[in-house]
């Protein structure tokens, strides 16, 4: 199946389950993974050459709140990108919610396999190019006002590229249905 679909079709199952909310262990562990891609991500630019700057105290606590402006406004725009991609593959809203720590977008469609990977991926590598092109266009202060978000961006995808991966290791003609938190995978059943 290629396109999404409101109603089940007769011939599938429940194949897969992914709850992000409810699963202690996988909670943790994107979790872990998010923290080391950020140490990661820090010890990058210390290894560029370019990269130094001085602050003033007034300048530092500016560029704090202008960081914590553009990751509230960040976490917004992914979880659009995430919308915008389930309205153009269904022509329906979908909708928006924070579960447990976990921002997320949801739909009631069952989604195709290659749909669900655009949808699941299109935040982080529509936002990373953007904000790649930024952060390599300014300096000082705001250059690392920006790769922090970028940081936000790549470590705060986790659930995404989980799921993806997933996703992949499914048949080709599975339908999913996003929750939100929660993802169940359907199956065609042989007959």
């Amino acid at each position: 199946m290629n396109k999404s679909t409101k109603v089940l079709p007769n011939n599938y199952n429940l194949i897969k389950k992914v709850d992000f909310a409810n699963d202690k262990k996988m909670f943790i562990l994107i979790n872990i993974i998010a923290v080391l891609i950020c140490i990661i991500m820090l010890i990058i630019p210390a290894y560029s050459n370019g990269i130094s700057f001085s602050i003033d105290i007034s300048t530092f606590i500016k560029m704090g709140i202008l960081t914590a402006a553009l990751a509230a406004l960040y976490i917004i725009l992914h979880e659009l990108v995430h919308g915008l991609f389930i309205l153009i593959f269904t022509k329906e809203k979908p909708s928006f919610g924070f579960s447990k720590g976990l921002f997320y977008t949801a739909t009631d469609y069952y989604m195709p396999k290659v749909q669900y990977i655009i949808i699941a991926l299109a935040p982080v590598v529509i936002w990373g190019v953007v904000l790649h092109l930024i952060y390599m266009n300014v300096s000082g202060p705001l250059f690392w006002v920006f790769y922090l978000i970028q940081m936000l961006n790549i470590s705060g995808a986790i659930g995404d590229y989980c799921i993806t991966i997933v996703t992949l290791r499914l048949p080709k003609d599975i339908l999913c249905k996003d929750k939100g938190a929660s993802m169940d995978f359907y199956g065609a059943i042989s007959e």
